[in-house]
């Protein structure tokens, strides 16, 4: 039953997916409509939006064009893609109008919105998050390193998803809101993992992980990076500064330990 329901929400999915493709092409004929995020990467949670990127040509225009299909490129729809992408999605009938919701004060500004469930298809609603590629984008970039990242380290899909859900169900897991995003979850906990012994099991690593983040880490002094392999003191530009001995910095003073787990906590192995 549960695999049954799992398949027909990524079946929601991918339709939304290619009817929101169809009608962002009548708008941007050269564009191009790309999933990223957990949907991509596996770590979808059954509920979990699907994150969607428009990626437009590259063309320079001075005033923002007015006539759909016109619309070629971001430099012309600076001040109205959103509001163009909104109002063709109302009037699309598999689309709730009521749910548009346009996020804009944010780094990325997001186009929220939910379908319409097909009880004839036996397809429920799903929740779309659409952006548009921009310099600070880089949601297409983190698909290869998530998916290279939970092949070195299995038991990062685990203690994403629990986490992931946990946080969902208290209203954390959304970064416009003051939570914390699904990428941020995810770098934090992969920082965490390449610190630990690969014989540890899921409820330690778990526990140890929420104890090192609840009790010692400190994110208003110390910083991570899950690329270089390390956590360094937020006050200096990069992390090769602080390993020359900087405040924050890994067995410094006030510093973190790098290898903190339950297991290792109380000695020994994971139970």
């Amino acid at each position: 039953e549960v695999d049954a329901s799992e398949a027909a929400r990524r079946s929601a999915k991918l339709l939304a997916l290619s009817r929101t493709r169809s009608i962002v092409k009548s708008l941007w004929p050269r564009s191009q409509v790309k999933p990223f995020g957990s949907f991509v990467t596996g770590l979808s949670l059954p509920y979990s939006d699907l994150d969607m990127v428009i990626c437009l040509p590259k063309v320079f225009k001075e005033a923002p064009a007015d006539a759909p299909g016109a619309l070629e490129g971001r430099n012309a729809i600076k001040e109205t893609w959103q509001q163009n992408l909104a109002r063709g999605l109302q009037a699309a009938g598999w689309v709730d109008a009521r749910s548009i919701k346009i996020i804009a004060r944010t780094a990325i500004p997001v186009l929220k919105l939910e379908t319409r469930a097909d009880p004839d298809l036996g397809l429920p609603s799903v929740s779309l998050d659409i952006s548009f590629e921009g310099p600070s984008h880089h949601g297409l970039d983190a698909n290869d390193m998530i998916v290279a990242l939970t092949r070195q380290i299995p038991s990062v899909r685990a203690l994403v998803l629990v986490l992931k859900h946990f946080l969902t169900k208290r209203g954390l897991c959304e970064a416009f809101t003051g939570g914390l995003s699904s990428h941020a979850l995810f770098l934090l906990v992969a920082r965490f993992l390449q610190e630990q012994h690969c014989e540890l099991d899921i409820g330690a690593l778990l526990l140890g992980l929420l104890n090192f983040y609840g009790d010692h880490f400190d994110p208003r002094t110390t910083g991570i990076s899950v690329g270089r392999r390390c956590y360094f003191s937020r006050q200096y530009a990069c992390a090769d500064t602080a390993a020359a001995g900087s405040p924050g910095w890994d067995g410094g003073s006030g510093g973190v330990d790098r290898r903190h787990s339950f297991a290792a906590s109380r000695g020994g192995a994971g139970a």
